[in-house]
């Protein structure tokens, strides 16, 4: 094969690799839209269990097509760190930009992976659940006594605000 050959070979590659890298990032997107629209369709209906869930086998989906994102990226860099060619030097830089990127948002989507995991755990315990309710008779224990307090009924007003204390 003559050098011209190759080179345009190379080109040929590159291009079929640019487009398979804008479909893993379509890919992507589209896997993060869809757990997103089932954790807010499942949390709006009240099953935080099934929204918790929906989440993290989303986000391990998402972190999983990030990961071949990362080694298809480490292969066309490979293969054109063999060359000396100034465009493929360039397109080296290219690369490596996106990997650092690729890698970036590698990190993010395991934290949030974590943090999913964490509050799907929370949410078939029943933790969430808790919080929740506790938040909720907190401030009608703090409500209760502000009007107590404005009614001059001092006693009943730290009374509730007892109630609170034991309660936090």
């Amino acid at each position: 094969m003559a050098g011209e050959d190759i080179v345009a070979v190379a080109r040929l590659n590159a291009t079929e690799f640019y487009g398979t890298l804008r479909q893993m990032n379509s890919e992507i997107n589209s896997q993060t839209r869809e757990w997103k629209a089932q954790f807010s369709a499942l949390s709006k209906s009240g099953d935080w269990v099934g929204a918790y869930k929906a989440k993290v086998e989303g986000l391990n989906n998402v972190y999983t097509s990030q990961q071949e994102k990362i080694k298809s990226l480490r292969s066309q860099m490979d293969a054109l760190s063999k060359s000396s060619d100034i465009k493929d030097v360039n397109e080296l830089k290219k690369l490596t930009n996106e990997l650092k990127t690729a890698e970036a948002q590698a990190k993010l989507f395991d934290t949030q992976l974590k943090n999913a995991s964490i509050a799907y755990e929370r949410a078939q315990t029943g933790i969430h659940e808790l919080a929740t309710e506790h938040k909720i008779l907190s401030e009608i224990t703090k409500a209760n006594s502000a009007v107590f307090e404005k009614q001059g009924l001092q006693f009943t007003a730290n009374a509730e605000k007892a109630r609170r204390l034991i309660a936090e």
